[in-house]
């Protein structure tokens, strides 16, 4: 157990790094300071690395600060240099020994990355051999995450890297080597009644690359990101549904769902009557 001085001198180190006072730190350092002391915010050098500190991660990289201190269970100084997009902390992490596949598997630094959108921390975390094939707790790899979030050029990144096909899962190669928007839009409809929203939501989003003009995407995703939460993002595909040339021939049970989130009442329950008149049975529809 640490001492009432090394206790002292790290919290003066802390003190040192929150103010960005490099040369208090050196001074603290140079006298024996523990480099490694943990608080609830972590190590001085996640706290440098989440504020993008570069000069601080550098400083404390020389007194051989730990790159894989690992807090709440997952988190390394690595993932914190991502949440603030310092790609050159990241280099000078990486440059000490920090593991790129560090978190599985629950959080990889790439699964990060994809989640913020940052395409150049996830060359950085490629360039340095981050596994694209590490998934999360869910099963979704880096690319997934992207594709989900609408991070299209991080997709573009990882899914030539990915194994299988990044879209999904369940995806059959054949349908996307096809560019079937028809046969992503079913595997989409698929998942969805398997409850697997990020899966369906991330087949739809394909599906809307390769036929934009689908207005039935739209409040298919949009019911999707509802089930996920995403409250917000289901608003604005449902609003995008709405000024969209609506079909109210099939799948009327997300359509309705969109229109009702935009308050258009009146073509909701026309909606709800084209699809009573579809499928009388449809426990959807209660």
């Amino acid at each position: 157990m640490a001492g009432p001085q090394e206790n002292s001198e790290a919290a003066r180190l802390w003190a040192a790094n929150t103010r960005d006072t490099c040369e208090i730190a050196e001074l603290l350092l140079s006298r024996g300071a523990y480099v490694d002391p943990i608080c609830e915010e972590g190590t001085p050098l996640i706290i440098a690395a989440r504020n993008g500190n570069v000069r601080m991660l550098e400083l404390l990289l020389r007194h051989q600060a730990n790159p894989n201190t690992v807090v709440h269970l997952v988190y390394t100084p690595l993932s914190y240099a991502i949440s603030a997009s310092s790609v050159k902390c990241m280099e000078l992490l990486i440059k000490a020994g920090a593991d790129v596949n560090a978190g599985r598997p629950v959080t990889t630094p790439l699964l990060v990355a994809a989640s913020y959108g940052f395409a150049s921390c996830i060359k950085c975390l490629l360039e340095a051999g981050a596994d694209t094939n590490i998934p999360d707790e869910f099963g979704r790899t880096a690319a997934e995450i992207a594709s989900v979030q609408g991070w299209m050029d991080c997709v573009e990144i990882l899914s030539p890297l990915t194994y299988p096909v990044a879209i999904s899962a369940g995806t059959d190669d054949s349908l996307l080597n096809a560019n079937d928007g028809c046969a992503l839009k079913k595997q989409g409809d698929a998942a969805f009644e398997e409850n697997d929203y990020a899966d369906a939501l991330a087949l739809y989003t394909k599906a809307m690359e390769i036929d934009p003009d689908d207005s039935t995407l739209y409040a298919k995703r949009s019911l999707c990101w509802l089930h996920m939460s995403e409250e917000d993002k289901a608003l604005d595909d449902a609003y995008t549904y709405r000024t969209m040339r609506m079909d109210l021939s099939n799948s009327c049970y997300e359509q309705t769902a969109a229109l009702i989130l935009v308050k258009e009442y009146a073509r909701a329950c026309r909606a709800l009557v084209s699809a009573l008149k579809l499928d009388l049975r449809s426990d959807d529809l209660d």
